[in-house]
This record gives structure tokens, sequence and C-alpha cells, in this order.
């Protein structure tokens, strides 16, 4: 709804001031000093136009009434009064007081506008003017008109000035009247003895002594979720809504009146009265208003459809249609008359979308328990829903009202009973008994049983107790509500079966003690059901609920998921079979007549090509009708496949409370269930479902089968000490930096393309900073250490670092990146492996040298980040505090299994380890035999027993630096080291690290990250070529945050993916190679390496 232009013409302003002593108003109008001059082509200015204003005479074009002399308080009055003339560009400079300087001469013409100002004379002002100066938010609601837009951007700036001059007096109150306005009817007689003043303090008198403003001639306002402050008598009320709109009369307080100057002076939003609505939804502007209202516009605004335009009055759009010309009872918090229960959220109105406020509800409802079960329970309709919702939404506000009055005992020995007489696109109220007209059925009786013997007519308002408005929409998103589909809150991919189970037996429970449909349209819908179809004959019958034009909340269902269902049905159930088909789309429905001609059942109805809902050409009776016979003939089929809808969804209710001759259900698909879409991220359906927590799989620790690795739909991997309970306390205490010593993360990066992959170096090292910061350095602020070979000059350092002063460089020299020795070098055409020299250095570097480098670098903890490496989510903890705090010297987050299969022999390395054992530790092997089979000796530690290496995928690692810097872990270290293996062998870092640990750390000091997701690819950046991504425990909605990973971060095709997506220990992961392996502890017989796997070294899990 769109004012017309208040002021599509000059301003003027008149400030009267009164006397605080005398209480007697002056007879000299106060004239303002002209502060914006009046030099030639300058058309705004704050002149006077009369200096006299009388108690007893006509105002000019304020309305005519006696002002009074206030005996109380002092009060300014700002009259703001226009004169008829177009408001052009130069008056929009010169009210925000930039002086001309001459033709032809550019200046600064004031927020970021620069030109000679004459230019800009003949160019009526538009929005985009407006916007480019920042004088008005680039969020401004632009009008129709961009001629309005300057109108309402110089009001709000007249009515600032005014209350900055009302501030500068020593006057308690200002009374701010536009132009254009008179009494309304109920003002010429609420106006009476002692005129307007003593009206005035009457209202200050009653208001909240902090009150800002009350509005004197709201418009627009939601009258039926206002709050009555205080009543006055004589019909006066001081009541606050929202939208108290409209600023042709108020009153306010100093408080009040700098409250609005500030608001003023931002940039402007909306309308000077729009902003102070915001300032009101946001519990900083303490308005309230006088109802009914004393003044109005003149020319009043009008809404306008096919049948004509009507005045909108002090009540907005809701009130109006829903009232249109019945009697019938308000809602209680708006007359007053009755109790209103308020438990909604603080922002309900703002469609926060949160269920009901814990505060409101929990001690507070024990206190009014008693007195609202010696109540009845009237339940009403949302009006905010009202006027759009569909015609299942009413029965919905029902039940959830009642699931919530039930589940906390508020209703008593006096029934509840339901109360919708308002109009809206499916009901016309028809009640005008008292202007001798008829009267109907409201519409929750004309299509419902009423849920109790209770007459709504018969009970007076001090016996009925009623939910807030603002408490309805709460009840609507409540997580104890009953809902047909995911609402805002819920999640689109968590929300599957189990979850539809459990609404469906909530929703059940009350519906078939208290919701029924009215037994003419039962009868109705059995005999429609008998002549479309012979059960003796007919059977099975599958029921489709197609939603089609009206689908907008979720996307529609693809019609061949339908086609596909439908097909398996009569080719499985043979000719005799049925098919009906409920649907709003004409277009789907000419469809399926074509695809099942000789099986297909469909009621008559009036389908269109748009959404029949808005379309009052079209009876409203007939509109429901179908919509609820559809309903109830899905109610009536064997087996059902749906959508999110409350027309199928109610279906399955009525099924229960309805028809109860008829048994349950054959079987009920919804296709945009959270279980439907996980199978469609899966290349076998039958590996889609996510268990919860640590899954399925309880004993992995060490692994319980030795074989397949696989229990149900979960892949159980065997892992050390995956304590989640202690990421979580971590994220409870908030534990920070270490105060052993500092903590750095290390990169290895190569400003070039990849010598193996091809890859772009900086791009993807790029890509991995920006994830560490995004979720944990722009908090946590760790040193960052990049390490190179020195193809990184200063300007491609400056360029990475890019203002995040944690990323250091580090040249990789001398003994952490020096060649193998010439007896070493001499085999290199027979070295194990296709790997290149850099590629064998960064090996030794994380298995050898990262110690003794990052203590020379003054650190006591190090983690590695590959350039490759993936942080997809919050890291809640400090990463080196975490280890300090529990005592951990070696953190991981994913496992690896080296297969061995390009070593010169398979049990080499065991071999090795087996040898260094007996000659150095004394047959010990710490805690490495534990994932063995045989844990008797040394002896045990072979390939055949212990399957492929258990290691940790140390692309990311967390470590003491000290422990490894200690006798044990640096004797064994060097000794590999000095044998060349790492080069010749291709031992990597991974399987050395691993065993080190394995051998050397306590198994208590170890640590399984599951906390957050992270992610490795190998190879080309374009899918997961060689890699993993793990969902983490933290996030709470894994398959949403999978979708979101891999269209916007990742930027990798979903479904291309499939047969990479697995269930390891309950959490949704990526990987490739299959985990099978990985988690099974048995010698593989061999790999037929896929063209995309490039070193097919490992599986992972």
């Amino acid at each position: 709804v769109e004012l017309p232009h208040l002021i599509d013409m000059l301003l003027s302003l008149i400030l009267l001031w009164a006397l605080p002593s005398s209480g007697l108003m002056h007879k000299h109008v106060y004239q303002l000093d002209n502060t914006y001059g009046s030099m030639e082509g300058v058309n705004v200015s704050f002149s006077i136009d009369y200096s006299e204003l009388k108690a007893d005479r006509d105002t000019g074009n304020h309305p005519s009434f006696v002002m009074g002399s206030p005996k109380k308080h002092s009060f300014s009055v700002i009259s703001i009064k226009g004169q008829g003339k177009k408001i052009d560009i130069s008056d929009f400079f010169a009210s925000i007081a930039v002086v001309d300087k001459g033709p032809g001469k550019n200046q600064d013409l004031g927020y970021g506008v620069t030109g000679a100002f004459r230019e800009y004379q003949s160019n009526s002002i538009d929005n985009d003017d407006l916007k480019f100066t920042g004088l008005v938010s680039k969020n401004y609601k632009d009008p129709k008109s961009k001629k309005a837009m300057a109108a309402h951007v110089a009001l709000t700036k007249v009515h600032a000035e005014g209350l900055q001059r009302f501030l500068a007096s020593t006057s308690e109150y200002a009374l701010v009247l536009e132009d254009g306005i008179k009494l309304s009817s109920h003002g010429q007689k609420s106006i009476k003895d002692g005129g307007l003043m003593a009206k005035l303090e009457q209202l200050i008198d009653a208001a909240p002594k902090d009150f800002h403003e009350i509005n004197l001639g709201r418009c627009m306002s939601e009258c039926f979720r206002q709050n009555v402050t205080k009543d006055l008598g004589s019909e006066d009320k001081l009541v606050e809504a929202q939208n108290q709109l409209c600023s042709h009369a108020y009153l306010l307080s100093r408080e009040g009146a700098r409250a609005a100057v500030a608001l003023f002076n931002r940039p402007i939003r909306y309308n000077n009265f729009m902003m102070k609505a915001w300032l009101f939804d946001t519990r900083e502007y303490k308005q309230y208003s006088i109802t009914p209202r004393l003044f109005e516009k003149e020319d009043p605004t009008k809404v306008c459809n096919s049948k004509g335009c009507r005045s909108i009055g002090e009540c907005g759009l809701a009130d109006m249609v829903t009232q249109e010309s019945c009697d019938f009872k308000a809602p209680c918090q708006a007359s007053g008359d009755c109790y209103s229960l308020d438990v909604a959220d603080t922002q309900a109105f703002n469609f926060s979308f949160k269920g009901f406020e814990s505060t409101k509800v929990g001690s507070n409802l024990d206190k009014l328990r008693p007195m609202l079960r010696s109540k009845h329970f009237r339940i009403r309709a949302n009006y905010k829903f009202m006027m759009g919702c569909g015609f299942f939404t009413f029965p919905y506000m029902v039940l959830n009202q009642l699931e919530f009055a039930v589940r906390e005992g508020l209703i008593g020995d006096k029934a509840p009973f339901v109360y919708m007489p308002e109009s809206h696109h499916y009901h016309s109220c028809i009640n005008d008994t008292a202007k001798g007209g008829q009267s109907s059925a409201d519409f929750w009786h004309k299509y419902f049983e009423p849920i109790s013997n209770v007459d709504p007519k018969s009970v007076k308002d001090a016996d009925v107790w009623e939910l807030t408005q603002d408490s309805l929409m709460s009840s609507f998103y409540d997580k104890n509500a009953t809902h047909a589909y995911p609402y805002p809150g819920d999640s689109e991919w968590e929300c599957g079966n189990t979850w539809l189970d459990n609404n469906r037996k909530k929703a059940t429970k009350i519906v078939k003690e208290y919701i029924h449909a009215k037994k003419s349209f039962l009868d109705m819908a059995k005999s429609k059901y008998s002549q479309l179809f012979n059960r003796e004959v007919n059977k099975p019958i599958l029921g489709l609920h197609m939603r089609g034009t009206d689908k907008f909340v979720h996307g529609r269902v693809d019609p061949e998921s339908y086609i596909r269902l439908a097909t398996e049905h009569v080719q499985l159930n043979g000719p005799n079979s049925r098919v009906f088909l409920a649907t709003d789309d004409k277009n789907y429905l000419s469809d399926m007549k074509q695809e099942f001609p000789d099986v297909l059942g469909v009621l008559e109805a009036n389908r269109q090509d748009a959404n029949v809902l808005y379309n009052d050409s079209v009876s409203k009776d007939q509109k429901c009708q179908d919509v609820l016979m559809d309903s109830l003939m899905l109610a009536q089929t064997d087996s059902l496949v749906k959508c999110w809808s409350a027309v199928s969804e109610f279906g399955v209710y009525f099924r229960s409370g309805d028809f109860p001759e008829l048994p349950a259900y054959g079987e009920i698909t919804d296709l945009e269930s959270a279980d439907e879409k996980r199978k469609m991220l899966f290349a076998d359906p039958n590996t889609y479902s996510l268990a919860t927590s640590e899954g399925k799989c309880s004993n992995t620790d060490p692994l319980p089968d030795y074989g397949g690795g696989k229990l149900g739909d979960t892949t159980c991997c065997p892992h050390v000490n995956a304590e989640f309970a202690k990421e979580a306390e971590a994220k409870k205490l908030k534990i920070g930096k270490p105060k052993t010593g500092k903590g750095a993360f290390v990169i290895l990066a190569q400003n070039k393309k990849h010598q193996t992959y091809g890859r772009p170096g900086m791009e993807i090292l790029n890509n991995t900073l920006r994830l560490l910061f995004k979720h944990y350095n722009d908090r946590e602020h760790d040193d960052v250490i990049v390490m190179h070979e020195g193809d990184f000059d200063a300007e491609a350092q400056k360029a990475v670092i890019a203002g995040r002063p944690e990323i250091k460089f580090h040249h990789l020299k001398g003994e952490d990146w020096k060649d193998p020795p010439a007896k070493v070098m001499e085999s290199r055409k027979h070295w194990a492996g296709v790997e290149g020299m850099g590629y064998r250095k960064m090996m030794r570097l994380y298995a050898v040298r990262i110690w003794p480098m990052m203590k020379k670098l003054g650190y006591r903890w190090v983690s590695r980040f590959d350039d490759d490496s993936y942080l997809l989510s919050e890291i809640p903890y400090n990463l080196f505090g975490f280890m300090e705090h529990y005592g951990i010297g070696y953190g991981y987050r994913n496992i690896a299994r080296e297969t061995g299969l390009i070593w010169p022999k398979p049990d080499d390395y065991s071999a090795y380890l087996r040898n260094y054992s007996k000659k150095h530790m004394e047959g010990t092997t710490g805690w490495y035999l534990d994932l063995c089979e045989s844990k008797e000796s040394v002896d045990d530690l072979t390939r055949e027993n212990c399957g492929e290496q258990f290691g940790f995928y140390n692309n990311f690692f967390v470590a003491d630096i000290e422990r490894f810097l200690q006798p044990d872990v640096q004797n064994f270290l060097n000794y590999v080291d000095e044998s060349g293996k790492i080069f010749t062998n291709r031992w990597n870092d991974l399987i050395l690290q691993s065993s080190t640990v394995q051998f050397f750390l306590n198994k208590n000091a170890t640590f399984h990250f599951t906390g957050w997701t992270y992610g490795h690819n190998s190879g080309y950046h374009d899918m997961l070529h060689y890699g993993i991504v793990q969902v983490g425990r933290f996030v709470k909605e894994p398959w949403r945050a999978y979708q979101y990973y891999m269209e916007h971060e990742l930027k990798w095709n979903i479904e291309m993916h499939k047969k990479y997506l697995h269930n390891v220990n309950g959490l949704l992961t990526l990987v490739n190679p299959s985990p099978g392996n990985c988690c099974a502890n048995e010698e593989p017989a061999g790999w037929d390496n896929p063209e995309s796997v490039l070193t097919p070294t490992q599986f992972l899990c």
C-alpha cells in the first residue's frame, strides 16, 4: 500500500511554544530562523505563513477544534504545512545546507556528490540520486513514485528539524500536526471540555511514565494484535500495536523526541512513520496510540482491486478484510475484555520462526493454570496467516493450540471451542444480525464438527481466555508443534520418516479426540470414492498427491517421481489396480491422464494454471469443498505417495480419526522427506541411513570383527580415543591458547604448478588459508608458517598475507631440505613409486625434520595443514590449548591404512619394525599390536597378522614438539633417516609418524578429533580424486552442511560423487577409495587401481 503524495510540495513549519509557568499558549508564533536562507533559485525554506494561532479559530488547513489550555504540563505545538510546489533536486541540496557558488563551478554538494549545482536543478530527484548521496539507505523501500520518495525524505527531515527546535525549548511535550488532517468522528465527540490539551494531559497521565510517543491519528495498524495499556472510558483506550503508522498527529515526550531525531538523522530507510514503526519493533521506541483515533487525513490512503477502491482506516488490511461489515467479537488482546495469554517469542510478529518463550511457559504457567482452567479456551485464527494461507492451515492452527493446552494442562471442566468468524479467501463472514441481516456458521463449523458442545455465541468474554496473536505464531513454530513439512527452523535434510512418524503420532492423538470433518462432507467423500473404485475388484488403490500451482515454500516435485512409482504400482499389482490423483494443477492432471488412461481416478474440481486461492471470482465454498474432498479421498486409499503438503498430511490424520474401519496404509512415501533426499545422494540407496552419535559402532577400539568392516548400514572403522565429549567440554570451557609455549600451523606450499598433479599452487594455498581463517584463525590468531623452496618472492608473500599478520614464510634450506646421500642417489632409477624428489623431501620433512625445525623457530606445538586441506566447519576451541589442557601428545582427524603394494616386498616395513624393536627396544612395541589379531610378542608384528599399517592420515595432525624430541623418538627417526628408505622405498611420513606414535607415545596421550569437518584431496581439484571429506559431530545438520560444502566451498558435482558417499562410524563421509578395506583388519587381496587414483597406497576412513 503506497501512501499518496503527502508532501509533493514545498514545506514550511510553524512552532508554537507554551509558557511552562502560566500554561497559556503564546499568541505569537515563535518564528524559526531562516536557517537555509532564501537565495534565488532555492525553493526550500521554513518561513512562516501566519503569526497567530487563537484557541477558538480555524487554524488554516488544520481542523477546527478548541485547543484549550494545559493545566499540568507545557507543550510545543509543531505545525507542518505545505504550499503546493514540486520538489526538485535543488530543493534537496538546499535542504542539506548546500550553497550554490554560481554557475559552472564544481563544488562538494555533500554526501559524495560533486559537480556544478545548477546542473542538478533541471533534473527531478529520484531514488538513485538519494541512494547515491548516502543520505538514503540502499535498503530504502522505493515508493512507486520517485517524486514520492523525495517527498518522504524532505518530510522526514522537516519532522526532525521541528523536534530539534522542541528540544531546544523548555517544554515537556511536543504536539506535531501535519496539514491536510481533520478530526475523526470519534475525535469530535471525544474532545470536549478543556479542548485538545485536556485530552492530551489525560493521555499523559494514563501512559507509562517512560513513553516516547502517543499517536493521535494512527493508520494501517495491526489492531487485531494490539495490547490495551489503559481503558480511558467513553470508548477511548490507550494501546500499543505493530505498525502504528501515519505521522499526521502525534504527541512526543522529550525522550521520544531525542529517539526520533537520532533515528531521522540516520540514513533514511522508509518514510518517517515507517522508521518509527521499525524502531518500535526493535523495542527501542516506546510508542502508543489512542483508539479510536482522534485525527485522520482529509485524503485517506486507499487500496484498490478489480472491484474498486476502499479507504484504509485506523486498522490495516487484515482487520479491514477479515471484518468486512460483520459484527463479531474481537480477539481478547484487542478488546481487553477477556484474558489473553502471552507465551510468544519476543520477535514472533517479525516471523522469528521460534516457538514459545521458555520463561513465559514454565513457572509463569504454574501461577496462571488455576485461572485458565476455570475458563473456556477460545481457539482463534492467526490473522498474520489468514490473508494468504491454505485451507488446511486452519485445522493446523486448531491442532497446535489444542496440543499446547493439553500438554500444559490448561483445559479444565469448561470445554474449549473454536471461533473463526472472520472473512478471508476461503470464507465470507455473514454475521450482520446487529443490523438486521442474516447469520451463518463461521468458517470452522461449515467444514468441521464442533470440538465440544459449547455454543461460541453464548459464552461471555469474561469467561474465556485466548492465546495472543503473537503466541499463535509461536504455537505454529514451537518444537512441540505438529508440522506437515519442515518449517523455518526445521532442517529439510533431517526431517525424514522418523520425524514424520513422530509428528503423526502427536497429531493423531489430538485429531481423534477433537478434529473431525463435518459428517456431510465425510459421507460425500465415501460416496465419491465408491463411485470411482470398487474395493472388491480395484485393489490395491494408490493415492497420489501432486501439489502444483501453490507450491512455493518448497519446490515442486518432479512429476517423473510420481510416474515412476505409479508405474511400478500398476506393473506389480496388475490391471485391476487403480490410482487416485489429487492435484490443483490442470497440467499435472493432463500429463497423468496420458500416462495412465485406464487406471486413473480423479474428482472434478476447479483447477487452473495459477493458484486458485487468490481468485475471488471462484466460489469460496467450492474452493473449500475441492481441497477437503481431495484430502478425504486420499485418506481412503490403500497406499499413498505425497509431497510436502498439509492436504495429504491431514489425509493421513483423517485415516485414523474419520475412517477407523480401514486398516493402516500399506505404505506412505513422502517424496520430499529427508530419507528420500538422502537416497538421491548415494549410489546405493540401501546405505543412506545416517546413524547418530557413534552410530552402531560401539566397539571399534580395537576393531571388533576383523572382517568386512560393515555393520548394517554403517561402516565401522577402528579409532583410538575418539572422545567427542572432550571436544564438547572444550567448546563449553572456551579453551584458549596454551601456557607452556606457542603453537603454529605449518603448510608446505608451491608458487607454481604441482609437479605431480599440475594444479595451481597459489590458488589452492589461498583456498586452504581462507577456510582456516574463516573457521578458526580469525578468532584464535595463531601463527601460520608457510614453508617453501624459495619460490615465493616478496611480492608473492605480500599477496598471500593480505592483511593477516599471523602468516609468516619460511624458506626450507640445509638439513631440513637436503638431497639424500650419494649412495642413495645411485639407486634412484630403482626407487619405489612415481613421486619426484620434492615429494620425498616432503616425506622426510614431516617424518624427521619438522620437530627440530619448529623447536628452533620457537614453538612448543605444531599442527600440519596441507595446501589441499579443507577446514570446512568451526573448531570452537584453541587447538593447541586443547592439547595442553587434556595432556595429549598427538592428535589426528582421520585414519589411513597403507597398502604396501608398491614396496619391493609387502612385509618389508613390518620386518624393519620387528628388527628395530628387538635390537633397540628389548622387543617392546608400545600399543602397536593392539590392532593386530594376535598380540603375544614382537614376532606378531607382521603384515599377515596386523593387516595393513594402521596409520593416521597426517595431512592434518597436531603434536607436542617436546615429546617428539625425546631420545627414544629421535633415535628411531634418525635410524630410519640414515637408512635412506624414505627415498628408496617410499616409506612416507604417514607410516613413520604413525609407527612413532604407536611405539613410543602413551596410547592415552593420542586423540582422534571428530567434532569438526575436515577434508583433503590429492590430485586435481575439480572433484574428489583421492581423499576424504568427513562431516564433524559439532555440525547439527550434516546433510544440509554436506550439500553446502559441495555446492559453495568445494564446488563439486553432487551427482558425480554419489558413489563416494558413505556412513563411517555414524559420520557422513565422502571418501575415495572406499573405506571398506580401511575399516577391515584383513590383508587385501590386491587392488585394481582406477585411473583417477595416481598413488594407490592407502585406504581412508
